[in-house]
């Protein structure tokens, strides 16, 4: 199952479902999105969620995510982290990169 933005034709021929998470302006809707994700998660038994991009700059929404089903890949503290000069800098240093 794929929740979107665009739902576009191609994403559309290759996931077995989708849903388009925009509002009546075409922008992201977090309360879409959030709907989709808690009403299919428990119905369809996922392990994790993949999130794809464009959430980079919404920890909240990366967050709420993450209450409704594990999180496959960076969670909001490692992408904060990422974002953050200082400490990623830090991180990388103290990882001897």
């Amino acid at each position: 199952m794929v929740l979107d933005l665009f739902d576009d034709l191609d994403t559309r021929a290759l996931a077995l479902g989708t849903a388009r998470c925009a509002d009546r302006r075409g922008s992201f809707s977090r309360a879409l999105l959030l709907h989709y994700a808690t009403a299919l998660a428990p119905v369809q038994g996922y392990g994790a969620l993949v999130v794809g991009s464009g959430l980079e700059g919404r920890p909240g929404v990366l967050s709420a995510l993450a209450r409704v089903a594990p999180l496959a890949g960076n969670d909001s503290a490692a992408i904060g982290c990422a974002k953050d000069p200082g400490r990623f800098f830090a991180l990388l240093d103290e990882l001897d990169i």
